[in-house]
């Protein structure tokens, strides 16, 4: 199954949204009727929901995995900064459209392209785009746009690394990934924080 960052996104703003006490622990067996997502099947809703819980995003009151059931007492200081960063639509909207232009996406880029953007959404001079995807080779450039401004990238492996050079500004960046899609999320990750200083 793979990770659906909108059903990411669904699941913690809806546990967020939950009536309940702070020390109150609920445990959902019935996830159709309980905790229906519209468009999303049981089984898809509790993967999605375990990746969070791996992600320390909930509180999970010790419960162990379950093939049909889940265990939930509140979202983690990390749960409620992500649901924070995605709630406002234009912000998420935004936010899905760069994970997708990068071609990968993690738990962690989300919540940082979120943020940045949110930080953003009052600046509109100095948002953060990516204007069209890029794939990075090591054998020609490939260009990219961030706020209008054409940038150039190049990709090479740097240890276990790769590096990407971006030739308009003339510097480097090494991202911490061990592969060109990741060094790509590591580089937007890099220009949010940039635009955002």
């Amino acid at each position: 199954m793979r990770r659906d960052m909108d059903l990411i996104r669904a699941i913690v703003l809806k546990l967020e949204a939950w009536d309940k006490t702070p020390s109150a622990i609920f445990i959902v067996t019935d996830l159709e009727n309980d905790f229906p997502i519209d468009g999303y099947t049981s089984d898809e809703i509790l993967y999605h929901y375990q990746l969070i819980a791996e992600k320390g995003w909930v509180d999970t009151a010790g419960g162990s995995k379950s093939y049909r059931s889940f265990t939930f007492r509140s979202l983690t200081s990390d749960g409620h900064d992500f649901a924070d960063s995605v709630r406002d639509d234009k912000v998420w909207s935004m936010t899905r459209d760069g994970a997708l232009k990068a071609g990968a996406f993690s738990m962690d880029l989300l919540g940082q392209l979120a943020k940045g953007l949110k930080k953003n959404s009052s600046k509109t001079t100095r948002a953060f785009r990516l204007d069209r995807s890029f794939a990075m080779s090591a054998d020609k450039p490939d260009s990219a746009k961030v706020n209008g401004e054409v940038i150039d990238l190049w990709v090479r492996r740097a240890g276990s690394s790769f590096q990407v050079r971006d030739t308009f500004r003339n510097r480097s960046f090494t991202g911490k990934g061990g592969s060109t899609s990741a060094a790509k999320a590591d580089w937007i990750n890099q220009a949010v924080y940039e635009a955002n200083r």
